[in-house]
């Protein structure tokens, strides 16, 4: 219970010039960034689908990095940027980084397929009681 009340904690990172979306999570969050506060606005139909949008509003054009956690399960991954494919995006460290000035109103949208994985247990497990 004590990760849970700290996940607003975990969703999003900052220093200097970048900004980290870590979890893709419906937020709202608003981050000092050498004298501009940027304005992040996230909804997302996950873990239902891979679609999240994400609003970024500075107070003023900035320039920094936004960079964007991509985790091994996320096939074909399609990034937009105000409506346009961002192609040839280059994985570092397990980000996608996008460096450009922002203005209010960007947005970005992010698409990945999900499909169901079934497991099983190890046939060695037992059933628990369902009354448990």
């Amino acid at each position: 219970s004590r990760t849970l009340m700290k996940l607003g904690q975990y969703i999003y990172a900052y220093d200097e010039n970048t900004i980290y979306l870590n979890l893709f999570v419906g937020s709202q969050v608003e981050i000092p960034l050498n004298n501009n506060h940027i304005n992040i606005t996230q909804q997302t139909q996950y873990p239902w689908n891979g679609y999240t949008k994400i609003e970024i509003n500075p107070d003023y054009n900035k320039k920094f990095t936004l960079k964007i956690r991509k985790s091994f399960f996320m096939k074909n991954l399609e990034i937009r940027l105000n409506n346009h494919i961002i192609k040839n995006q280059t994985l570092q460290d397990g980000f996608i980084s996008i460096n450009r000035k922002w203005a209010p109103h960007d947005s970005i949208a992010i698409y990945f397929k999900m499909p169901v994985i079934r497991m099983k247990a190890h046939p060695n497990i037992l059933m628990v009681d369902q009354n448990f």
